[in-house]
Protein backbone atom coordinates (compact mmCIF):
# COMPACT_ATOMS: atom_id res chain seq x y z
CA UNK A 1 0.00 0.00 0.00
CA UNK A 2 1.17 3.51 -1.10
CA UNK A 3 -0.39 6.35 0.31
CA UNK A 4 0.11 10.14 0.88
CA UNK A 5 -1.02 12.60 3.49
CA UNK A 6 0.42 15.24 5.94
CA UNK A 7 1.22 13.03 8.87
CA UNK A 8 3.04 16.27 10.71
CA UNK A 9 0.75 19.19 10.33
CA UNK A 10 3.34 21.02 8.86
CA UNK A 11 1.95 21.80 5.12
CA UNK A 12 3.90 19.09 3.49
CA UNK A 13 2.27 16.09 2.14
CA UNK A 14 4.28 13.10 3.13
CA UNK A 15 4.91 9.22 1.73
CA UNK A 16 3.18 6.35 3.40
CA UNK A 17 4.55 2.36 2.46
CA UNK A 18 2.86 -0.37 4.14
CA UNK A 19 4.52 -3.82 2.51
CA UNK A 20 5.16 -7.52 3.43
CA UNK A 21 8.15 -8.81 5.38
CA UNK A 22 7.44 -12.55 4.82
CA UNK A 23 7.73 -13.71 8.25
CA UNK A 24 5.08 -16.30 10.00
CA UNK A 25 4.42 -17.40 13.23
CA UNK A 26 4.53 -14.27 15.79
CA UNK A 27 7.54 -12.64 13.34
CA UNK A 28 6.31 -9.60 12.29
CA UNK A 29 4.08 -9.33 9.24
CA UNK A 30 4.74 -5.90 7.86
CA UNK A 31 6.38 -3.07 7.22
CA UNK A 32 6.27 0.69 7.88
CA UNK A 33 7.49 3.08 6.04
CA UNK A 34 7.57 6.96 5.61
CA UNK A 35 9.41 9.53 4.37
CA UNK A 36 8.76 13.06 5.98
CA UNK A 37 9.87 16.53 4.59
CA UNK A 38 10.90 19.16 6.84
CA UNK A 39 10.92 22.96 6.37
CA UNK A 40 13.30 22.64 3.88
CA UNK A 41 11.17 20.38 1.90
CA UNK A 42 13.87 17.22 2.69
CA UNK A 43 13.15 14.19 3.10
CA UNK A 44 13.44 12.24 6.45
CA UNK A 45 12.87 8.44 6.48
CA UNK A 46 11.50 6.59 9.11
CA UNK A 47 10.57 2.64 9.25
CA UNK A 48 9.45 0.10 11.63
CA UNK A 49 8.26 -3.75 11.24
CA UNK A 50 5.34 -4.56 12.92
CA UNK A 51 1.42 -6.17 12.35
CA UNK A 52 0.40 -3.18 10.69
CA UNK A 53 -2.99 -3.00 9.29
CA UNK A 54 -3.97 -1.43 5.83
CA UNK A 55 -7.25 -1.51 3.95
CA UNK A 56 -9.56 1.02 1.75
CA UNK A 57 -10.23 2.90 4.54
CA UNK A 58 -6.62 3.83 5.54
CA UNK A 59 -3.79 2.50 8.06
CA UNK A 60 -5.53 0.93 11.13
CA UNK A 61 -2.39 1.82 13.23
CA UNK A 62 -1.99 4.99 12.13
CA UNK A 63 -3.98 7.25 14.58
CA UNK A 64 -4.08 10.46 16.46
CA UNK A 65 -5.49 9.86 19.76
CA UNK A 66 -4.85 13.44 21.44
CA UNK A 67 -6.35 15.28 18.14
CA UNK A 68 -3.73 17.06 17.69
CA UNK A 69 -3.56 17.01 13.93
CA UNK A 70 -0.37 14.96 14.02
CA UNK A 71 0.22 11.41 13.34
CA UNK A 72 0.86 8.67 15.88
CA UNK A 73 1.92 4.75 15.11
CA UNK A 74 0.88 1.98 16.99
CA UNK A 75 3.87 0.23 17.26
CA UNK A 76 3.71 -3.35 18.52
CA UNK A 77 6.18 -6.24 19.22
CA UNK A 78 6.44 -9.40 21.35
CA UNK A 79 9.30 -10.04 24.25
CA UNK A 80 9.83 -12.50 27.51
CA UNK A 81 5.91 -13.39 27.40
CA UNK A 82 4.43 -10.12 26.73
CA UNK A 83 3.08 -8.40 23.67
CA UNK A 84 4.36 -4.45 24.29
CA UNK A 85 2.86 -1.52 22.93
CA UNK A 86 4.59 1.79 22.01
CA UNK A 87 3.23 4.84 20.63
CA UNK A 88 5.29 7.01 18.43
CA UNK A 89 4.00 10.87 17.17
CA UNK A 90 5.90 12.49 14.53
CA UNK A 91 6.58 16.05 14.56
CA UNK A 92 8.33 18.62 12.53
CA UNK A 93 9.50 15.80 10.05
CA UNK A 94 10.63 13.65 13.49
CA UNK A 95 9.13 10.72 15.07
CA UNK A 96 9.94 9.90 18.70
CA UNK A 97 8.65 7.20 20.69
CA UNK A 98 6.50 8.26 23.60
CA UNK A 99 7.60 7.39 27.05
CA UNK A 100 4.37 8.00 30.02
CA UNK A 101 1.04 9.55 29.97
CA UNK A 102 -0.40 10.29 26.45
CA UNK A 103 -4.06 10.41 26.28
CA UNK A 104 -5.09 9.12 29.03
CA UNK A 105 -3.02 6.40 29.18
CA UNK A 106 0.62 5.91 29.89
CA UNK A 107 3.21 3.91 27.20
CA UNK A 108 4.39 1.61 27.08
CA UNK A 109 1.36 -0.80 27.85
CA UNK A 110 2.06 -4.64 28.40
CA UNK A 111 -0.19 -7.05 27.65
CA UNK A 112 0.53 -11.28 28.95
CA UNK A 113 0.70 -13.59 26.17
CA UNK A 114 -2.34 -15.98 26.25
CA UNK A 115 -3.54 -18.66 24.02
CA UNK A 116 -6.95 -17.26 24.56
CA UNK A 117 -8.24 -13.39 23.32
CA UNK A 118 -6.35 -11.14 26.16
CA UNK A 119 -6.28 -7.54 26.10
CA UNK A 120 -5.68 -6.71 29.59
CA UNK A 121 -3.12 -4.41 30.61
CA UNK A 122 -0.89 -5.44 32.95
CA UNK A 123 2.48 -4.87 35.01
CA UNK A 124 4.78 -7.48 34.06
CA UNK A 125 5.79 -10.18 36.92
CA UNK A 126 8.94 -9.37 38.82
CA UNK A 127 11.83 -11.43 36.87
CA UNK A 128 10.62 -10.02 33.46
CA UNK A 129 12.09 -7.74 31.55
CA UNK A 130 9.87 -7.11 28.18
CA UNK A 131 11.34 -4.86 26.19
CA UNK A 132 10.97 -2.77 23.02
CA UNK A 133 13.46 -1.18 20.14
CA UNK A 134 13.51 2.37 20.17
CA UNK A 135 13.46 3.82 16.95
CA UNK A 136 13.01 7.35 17.40
CA UNK A 137 14.53 9.50 14.82
CA UNK A 138 14.60 13.19 17.04
CA UNK A 139 16.98 12.92 18.91
CA UNK A 140 20.37 10.73 18.11
CA UNK A 141 22.00 8.27 20.90
CA UNK A 142 25.47 9.51 20.26
CA UNK A 143 26.60 12.35 18.29
CA UNK A 144 30.68 12.39 16.65
CA UNK A 145 32.73 11.19 13.99
CA UNK A 146 32.93 7.62 11.81
CA UNK A 147 36.61 5.89 12.54
CA UNK A 148 36.20 2.82 10.68
CA UNK A 149 33.16 0.24 9.86
CA UNK A 150 33.51 -3.84 9.87
CA UNK A 151 31.40 -5.12 6.76
CA UNK A 152 29.55 -8.39 7.05
CA UNK A 153 27.20 -10.83 4.87
CA UNK A 154 23.87 -9.08 5.49
CA UNK A 155 22.36 -11.00 3.35
CA UNK A 156 22.86 -13.69 5.65
CA UNK A 157 21.92 -11.95 8.33
CA UNK A 158 25.46 -11.01 9.43
CA UNK A 159 25.69 -7.30 11.32
CA UNK A 160 28.30 -4.75 10.30
CA UNK A 161 30.14 -2.76 12.81
CA UNK A 162 30.41 1.13 12.87
CA UNK A 163 33.33 2.14 14.74
CA UNK A 164 32.37 5.76 16.05
CA UNK A 165 33.99 8.16 18.58
CA UNK A 166 31.62 10.25 19.93
CA UNK A 167 32.13 14.05 20.59
CA UNK A 168 33.20 13.06 24.12
CA UNK A 169 35.56 10.81 23.05
CA UNK A 170 34.23 7.51 23.57
CA UNK A 171 34.67 4.79 21.24
CA UNK A 172 32.54 2.65 20.44
CA UNK A 173 30.69 -0.47 17.99
CA UNK A 174 27.57 0.13 17.33
CA UNK A 175 25.62 -3.09 15.04
CA UNK A 176 22.66 -2.23 13.35
CA UNK A 177 20.56 -5.87 13.38
CA UNK A 178 20.29 -6.61 9.37
CA UNK A 179 17.44 -8.80 10.32
CA UNK A 180 15.14 -6.14 10.54
CA UNK A 181 16.33 -4.53 6.88
CA UNK A 182 15.50 -0.88 8.56
CA UNK A 183 19.16 0.56 8.85
CA UNK A 184 19.41 3.58 6.89
CA UNK A 185 22.46 5.87 5.93
CA UNK A 186 21.12 9.58 5.56
CA UNK A 187 24.28 11.65 3.63
CA UNK A 188 23.43 15.28 4.15
CA UNK A 189 24.86 17.52 1.70
CA UNK A 190 24.56 21.64 1.09
CA UNK A 191 22.87 21.02 -2.43
CA UNK A 192 21.06 17.50 -1.74
CA UNK A 193 20.21 14.69 0.37
CA UNK A 194 20.64 10.87 0.17
CA UNK A 195 19.45 8.21 1.37
CA UNK A 196 21.02 4.53 1.47
CA UNK A 197 18.88 1.43 2.50
CA UNK A 198 21.34 -1.60 4.36
CA UNK A 199 19.29 -3.58 2.12
CA UNK A 200 20.85 -1.52 -1.42
CA UNK A 201 23.35 -3.35 -3.13
CA UNK A 202 26.42 -3.25 -1.33
CA UNK A 203 28.38 -2.05 -4.13
CA UNK A 204 26.37 1.04 -3.43
CA UNK A 205 26.34 1.26 0.27
CA UNK A 206 29.98 0.96 1.02
CA UNK A 207 31.27 3.82 -0.66
CA UNK A 208 28.75 5.89 1.08
CA UNK A 209 30.69 4.70 4.24
CA UNK A 210 34.25 4.77 2.74
CA UNK A 211 33.44 8.87 2.45
CA UNK A 212 32.27 9.69 5.52
CA UNK A 213 34.99 7.60 7.27
CA UNK A 214 37.90 9.19 4.79
CA UNK A 215 36.57 12.52 5.26
CA UNK A 216 35.66 12.50 8.94
CA UNK A 217 32.10 14.13 8.72
CA UNK A 218 30.24 14.54 11.75
CA UNK A 219 27.55 11.57 12.33
CA UNK A 220 24.85 11.02 14.28
CA UNK A 221 23.29 7.60 15.86
CA UNK A 222 19.95 7.57 15.91
CA UNK A 223 17.30 4.66 17.44
CA UNK A 224 18.61 1.19 18.77
CA UNK A 225 17.56 -2.33 19.12
CA UNK A 226 20.21 -3.44 21.36
CA UNK A 227 20.29 -1.09 24.07
CA UNK A 228 22.42 1.95 25.51
CA UNK A 229 22.33 3.19 21.54
CA UNK A 230 24.48 0.37 20.16
CA UNK A 231 21.81 -0.83 17.75
CA UNK A 232 21.64 1.73 15.51
CA UNK A 233 18.61 2.25 13.26
CA UNK A 234 20.08 5.60 10.88
CA UNK A 235 23.39 7.21 10.40
CA UNK A 236 22.72 10.65 9.52
CA UNK A 237 26.10 12.17 8.34
CA UNK A 238 26.58 15.86 7.12
CA UNK A 239 28.74 16.66 4.57
CA UNK A 240 30.01 20.17 4.99
CA UNK A 241 29.69 23.07 2.15
CA UNK A 242 33.38 23.91 0.49
CA UNK A 243 35.18 26.23 1.80
CA UNK A 244 35.14 29.59 -0.13
CA UNK A 245 38.84 30.24 -0.93
CA UNK A 246 40.64 33.12 0.80
CA UNK A 247 41.90 35.94 -1.31
CA UNK A 248 45.72 34.80 -0.69
CA UNK A 249 44.55 31.22 -2.14
CA UNK A 250 43.20 33.24 -5.80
Amino acid sequence: MITSADLDHNGLRDLILIYPTGGNGLAPSSHFFSLTFDEQGRPIPFAADGYFQDSNKGIFDLVDLDRDGRAELIYMNFNDGYWITNLYEVNRARWQRISGLHDHRSYPLYTRFTYRSNRKVVVPASGRHPSAPDLSSREPYFRGRLLSYQWANVDQSEDIGLVVETNQGRKITSKPVSWHATFTIVFDGPEERTIVSLSADEKRIRPVLDEIATNNYRVSLYGDRLGNGLGSEVLWATRPAKARPTRSQL
